[in-house]
C-alpha cells in the first residue's frame, strides 16, 4: 500500500511540475516602443500604471551613482538600437511605492506585464552583474521576457 501511495504521489509531482508554464515573452504597451527615451516616473503614473493593467519597464537609478550612471550608458545604447522607452526613477523616490518590497538596491531594471512584476536586475547579485555592464547581455536578460518590435 505504502509504495502505490509514493507512486502515486511521484506522478502527481510530475504532472504538477509539468503543468507549470512558463509565461512566454510579451510586448510592452504599444506606446513604448518607436522612440529612444527614458521618461520620468512619479509614484502617482507608477500606480496609475500599475492599476491600468499597463506592461512597462523602468530604470532605477540614484543621481550622482557612478554605477548607475554606467549602467544608464548601457540602456541608452539599448534603447537606440531598439527604439524603445522606459521610464526612470530615482531609487529614493522608489521607496514610496510598493517596488521597495523588491528592489533593495540601485540601480535595478525593473519589468512590468499587465500591472504585476514580472523580473528585475538585482544590483546584489552576482548572477546580474554581466547585465549591467554591455548591451548585448541586457538583451539577452530583457528579451527572455519582453519581445522587441
Amino acid at each position: 500500500m505504502k509504495k502505490i501511495i509514493s507512486i502515486l504521489l511521484i506522478f502527481i509531482c510530475v504532472i504538477l511540475v509539468g503543468c507549470d508554464k512558463k509565461e512566454e515573452p510579451f510586448y510592452l504597451d504599444d506606446k513604448y516602443y518607436g522612440s529612444s527615451e527614458f521618461m520620468d516616473l512619479d509614484k502617482e503614473t507608477f500606480n496609475n500604471l500599475i492599476e491600468n493593467n499597463k506592461s512597462f519597464g523602468i530604470f532605477i537609478y540614484q543621481p550622482l551613482c557612478v554605477a548607475s550612471l554606467e549602467f544608464n550608458n548601457v540602456l541608452d545604447e539599448f534603447l537606440e538600437t531598439n527604439k524603445i522607452s522606459f521610464y526612470k526613477m530615482p531609487f529614493s523616490d522608489m521607496k514610496e511605492t510598493n517596488l521597495s518590497e523588491h528592489v533593495k538596491y540601485y540601480p535595478s531594471f525593473v519589468i512590468y506585464h499587465d500591472g504585476k512584476l514580472v523580473s528585475y536586475l538585482d544590483a546584489s547579485s552576482d548572477k546580474d552583474k554581466s547585465y549591467y555592464s554591455s548591451k548585448d547581455d541586457f538583451t539577452k536578460w530583457f528579451t527572455k521576457y519582453v519581445l522587441l518590435k
